[in-house]
């Protein structure tokens, strides 16, 4: 299962464990939305100026 559930669009990045409605995960275009397991990824989208979701961090 991913940790990670991307918004590509809104450069968020959600917990798929603690994603809630709150979140407006039904409104992710699925061309911008990816899942990920790597935590080096992860560190790679921060670094990229990605936003940690405020609902499920």
């Amino acid at each position: 299962m991913s940790k990670y559930m991307i918004d590509h669009g809104k450069y968020v990045i959600h917990r798929t464990r603690f994603v809630t409605d709150q979140c407006a995960h039904k409104q992710i275009i699925i061309e911008d939305q990816q899942f990920l397991v790597s935590a080096a990824e992860y560190e790679g989208l921060i670094a990229l100026g990605y936003n940690l979701c405020i609902h499920c961090h």
